[in-house]
Formats: structure tokens, C-alpha cells, sequence
């Protein structure tokens, strides 16, 4: 196994973990009424996997402050 593939090994395995731990969240907020909530994990888990795509060399236009930004807003 090369080492792109290994790199992409891994990043497939990160955006599963999170995709993952994404649905546990959203099961959470399943029986209450907090839309927003979801939709700020939901915002958020996008974010993770832009990350893991950027770091992995398959997305170019991942900005770390807008996450911040995004982050300290709903999770601050």
C-alpha cells in the first residue's frame, strides 16, 4: 500500500468516526425540540470533514476561521 493510500485510508476512516458520532448526537436531540442544536452539529460535523478532506489533499478551500468563528458562535 502506498502512502496515498494509506492517507486515504485514513481520512475515510475519520470522516466515518464522525459521521458516526454525528448520529449519536442527532439521536440525542431526536425526542426534544432543539432544531437548532441539530443543525449547529450537523454545521459542525460538515466542518470536521472539510477538515479531513483538506489535510487528506482533496479539498482545497477549507478555512480554519470560518470554523472558529463558526464554533465560538453556537459552541462558544
Amino acid at each position: 500500500m502506498t502512502n496515498y493510500d494509506a492517507k486515504e485510508e485514513k481520512a475515510l476512516e475519520k470522516i466515518a468516526d464522525t459521521i458516526d458520532k454525528l448520529d449519536v448526537t442527532l439521536e440525542k436531540f431526536e425526542d426534544t425540540d432543539s432544531r437548532i442544536k441539530a443543525w449547529a452539529e450537523q454545521r459542525k460535523a460538515i466542518y470536521e470533514i472539510k477538515k479531513i478532506l483538506h489535510e487528506a489533499g482533496k479539498f482545497e478551500k477549507y478555512d480554519q476561521k470560518e470554523y472558529d468563528d463558526f464554533m465560538d458562535e453556537f459552541f462558544g
